[in-house]
């Protein structure tokens, strides 16, 4: 009985130094939010809030009006707005939304650890290694929506993993994590790669697991389609007429394979491969996987430039409208 609560002691203790960690490296960022304004390139998504907020429509001025500017979209922009029409424009209005978010990253990792483990103590330690990953920061805050994004998934993965129980799945649930899930690729476009995989796999999960009550999962497909649709009937309104929705998917499209590549370099001219191969030699250097297992030979990295550091690209528009904003707060 002693030793159990010695044992229960300790892993009280423990919590607590965790929290600890956790509330301090909160307090950073914090700190950071009160004082810093957005990143160069997240200005172009709180210029769009801005203009939002004003009621000039959702996207930016750049001699002309361009619409919806950034594959950065809803659920960070509106969110920004409305604190920036509560708040004012000032650093932490322009910082709030993504503090929120990565402070929901950190709950929504902690609660699938310990869903996952069964351990408080672990699961905070989960959070604590994620609140500590490299590279993090520049990303977590300042305008941008990756954290967002991975804030979404971790969503749609705790609201779905119940229903892979031997228990009748809940159609509620499934639609609630079919939203979660539209809501991650509807933050930032490049969710898709998130969604798309998480899809397949959990649909085979839940057909392997239900048998005959797997027409369920059409919930999971209404909650998904909706939030989808519905944003883009308000593109639509925003945009104003068919011909300029269309011209305006259009050109994303065209941007998206002009623009898809990691270097100065690489672009729409170069092949599919070749693009390929860069991204999977990036991603080499990244997990530390030796790229000659993802392209083969030396001299595809040589021929793509694998050894070479990305460099950003700007856009004009985008660019001019990003120093306006941060020049503004």
């Amino acid at each position: 009985m002693v030793g159990m609560t010695r044992k229960s002691a300790v892993a009280v203790a423990l919590n607590l130094a965790l929290i600890f960690i956790i509330a301090w490296i909160f307090s950073g960022y914090l700190r950071y939010a009160l004082t810093s304004p957005p990143s160069f390139d997240g200005a172009v998504n709180l210029e769009t809030a801005l203009s939002f907020m004003k009621g000039q429509g959702y996207g930016i001025f750049y001699d002309i009006f361009y619409p919806f500017p950034a594959q950065t979209d809803g659920p960070l922009i509106l969110p920004a707005s409305i604190l920036m029409r509560l708040g004012g424009v000032n650093p932490l209005t322009a910082q709030g939304v993504n503090l929120a978010y990565l402070f929901g990253t950190a709950l929504a990792a902690f609660l699938l650890f310990r869903s996952l483990t069964g351990s408080t103590t672990v699961a905070l330690a989960g959070a604590v290694v994620l609140l500590r990953t490299p590279g993090l920061f520049p990303y977590s805050m300042g305008g941008y929506g990756e954290i967002p994004t991975l804030f979404w998934m971790l969503c749609s993965l705790n609201i779905l993993a119940p229903t892979l129980d031997a228990g009748p799945p809940s159609g509620a649930r499934l639609a609630l994590g079919g939203g979660a899930l539209a809501l991650c690729y509807l933050t930032k476009t490049v969710g898709v790669m998130l969604v798309v995989p998480t899809l397949i796999v959990f649909a085979s999960a839940f057909f392997l697991r239900h048998g005959r009550k797997s027409e369920r999962i059409t919930w999971l497909f209404i909650g998904l389609a909706l939030p989808v649709l519905s944003w883009e009937a308000f593109r639509l309104i925003e945009i104003g007429s068919w011909r300029g929705y269309r011209d305006w998917w259009r050109l994303q499209f065209g941007q998206t394979l002009l623009q898809s590549g990691t270097t100065e370099t690489l672009y729409g001219h170069r092949g599919l491969i070749a693009k390929g191969i860069e991204h999977l030699n990036m991603l080499g250097r990244q997990v530390g996987t030796p790229p000659i297992l993802a392209t083969g030979r030396p001299e595809n990295r040589a021929r793509t430039g694998a050894f070479h550091h990305p460099k950003p690209k700007s856009v004009a528009p985008a660019g001019s409208s990003r120093m306006v904003f941060a020049s503004g707060i």
